[in-house]
């Protein structure tokens, strides 16, 4: 994941996290990357790889503020499939580029 958009003193945008487990969890608190910003709720979202076929799963875990892959609102609880180059936000303020490398 490399940061488009960071919030202030949280992080910078261009840097790069890198996955090392799945399912991988984002959040506010108690997630495998956090993120110190209000509009992210304490376990906001997850990535997870299905390895049978290589493909790659974002779903919003019911988060306050929303989750967004490429600029559109994702249902709560309904994994959605992304890609290399998706665009995942958090909210108002953290977004990211998905990267396979």
């Amino acid at each position: 994941l490399t940061y488009i958009k960071a919030p202030p003193g949280a992080t910078s945008v261009g840097q790069r996290t890198i996955l090392a487990q799945y399912p991988f969890t984002i959040g506010r608190k108690d997630a495998a990357l956090t993120i110190n910003d209000i509009s992210v709720s304490r376990l906001h979202a997850k990535i997870t790889m299905d390895q049978r076929n290589n493909t790659y799963w974002f779903e919003d875990l019911n988060s306050s503020n929303g989750s967004y892959l490429n600029g559109v609102k994702i249902n709560a609880g309904q994994a959605v499939q992304i890609s290399n180059g998706s665009q995942l936000r958090l909210g108002p303020n953290v977004e990211f580029q998905f990267e396979i490398i």
